[in-house]
């Protein structure tokens, strides 16, 4: 079976392997057959932290080829989505069933202000602020260092470094900062007087988006079904051949993507 695993001899180090063994799936585990994953910038991390033999890929979307034997999960011939922590660059994936979510019709294999808010997004350069208004924000700024932005009740932070103590002094007291991400390695040193200015009692919280476990499937059925309903529009800023994969996260690291690099296969 081909599949992508780590390899430090190969280009970006990762290659795609035509020897890796059939899927062989637990009881409450169906099969998977790949139609297109999407990549994320920590996958680009610990491909370097793991560069013998590791075997990544999280989202993927595809076609159930064999259902859980026990009955739980999606029949076959469904089209699917699912999230794994590990080794779903590959043609036949087992995944949990709880972990899956069926798509509609109206959703292709590529997906991987609802609330009514007034969402100002921070973005690295002026070009970049037509983007994040056709995405919905209200107000763009290329910088959190004006004192009269905010304060705000709720911050997502997915790049971490100096930005994110800029970002507490914004916030309103009692207010949440959710990180998400790290795109800037770079440390963060937050201190209790970072709180002072106006964040009083704010907290911080890490937002790990596969937890709860059990819940997957139906969190990526919410995702799915905003997706056909119009609400949510994901930004698909590359879509490659699998086999360009190396290519795909070659250019995640360099910062040249604008949304969600997507490889497909068949």
């Amino acid at each position: 079976m081909l599949g992508f695993i780590t390899d430090p001899a190969a280009p970006g180090g990762l290659r795609l392997a035509e020897d890796l063994p059939e899927p062989a799936p637990g009881p409450a585990e169906c099969v998977v057959e790949l139609r297109a994953f999407s990549i994320n910038f920590g996958e680009t991390l610990l491909i370097k932290q793991r560069p013998d033999g590791w075997r990544p890929g999280q989202d993927v979307a595809g076609v159930v080829l064999r259902a859980a034997a026990d009955g739980s999960g999606p029949p076959e011939g469904a089209r699917v989505v699912a999230y794994l922590e590990w080794e779903g660059w590959a043609e036949r994936i087992p995944v949990p069933a709880h972990a899956v979510a069926v798509l509609d019709d109206r959703v292709s294999f590529e997906l991987a202000m609802a609330a009514g808010a007034q969402v100002t997004a921070q973005v690295s350069r002026p070009e970049r602020a037509a983007e994040a208004r056709e995405l919905g924000a209200h107000h763009v700024v290329t910088s959190l260092e004006d004192p009269a932005l905010g304060p705000f009740h709720l911050v997502l932070d997915g790049v971490g470094g100096p930005l994110l103590v800029q970002a507490v002094h914004r916030m309103a007291p009692g207010a949440t900062l959710a990180m998400y991400g790290r795109a800037d390695p770079s440390p963060a040193e937050i201190s209790i007087s970072d709180f002072y200015r106006q964040a009083w009692n704010g907290q911080v919280v890490g937002f790990v988006s596969p937890v709860p476990e059990e819940t997957k499937g139906e969190d990526l059925a919410i995702l799915a079904g905003l997706v056909a309903d119009g609400r949510l529009k994901p930004k698909i800023g590359l879509v490659l051949d699998w086999e360009q994969t190396a290519a795909a996260l070659a250019a995640l690291s360099r910062r040249e993507l604008r949304g969600k690099a997507v490889l497909t296969r068949g």
